[in-house]
């Protein structure tokens, strides 16, 4: 999952869970960004 995508589950965890439910999150790996996502970065980022 994208990190940009975390606070879009966390409102959804809660509104799931009634607010009672918890998620640790850790990074597992890398991958290639590509697409849309990789042509926000760039635009945010000037490149």
């Amino acid at each position: 999952m994208l990190e940009a995508e975390l606070q879009d589950l966390i409102v959804e965890m809660g509104s799931a869970t009634a607010g009672v439910g918890n998620f640790t999150a850790r990074s597992d790996h890398l991958f290639e960004l590509t697409g849309k996502p990789a042509e926000q970065v760039l635009q945010k980022h000037g490149r």
